[in-house]
């Protein structure tokens, strides 16, 4: 799978012995462990994400409600102004 220098080799074996386990069980559970911490690490980054777009998202809306709300309270006659499209004068 790879290669180690005899320090690192040395190192592994260390912990290893500390922990009462075999150089391959060991090393097995260390990088399976690993694995999954970085998987962990890339869901928590994408559930970030979901929550900062989310949050846009709900801004968003909180502002269109203010808008509608703004709107609905003008007198008619501003509304119906304002509705109307003005036509631009010149070269299309």
């Amino acid at each position: 799978m790879f290669r180690l220098t005899e320090e690192e080799y040395a190192l592994l074996k260390k912990a290893s012995f500390r922990a009462r386990r075999s150089l391959s069980d060991f090393t097995r559970a260390e990088l399976l462990t690993s694995l999954v911490n970085v998987e962990s690490a890339e869901q928590t980054r994408s559930l970030r994400q979901l929550g900062e777009q989310l949050s846009k998202l709900d801004a968003s809306v909180d502002d269109l409600k203010q808008l509608v709300s703004t709107r609905i309270s003008e007198p008619a006659g501003m509304r119906s102004r304002r509705a109307a499209p003005r036509r631009r004068e010149g070269p299309s």
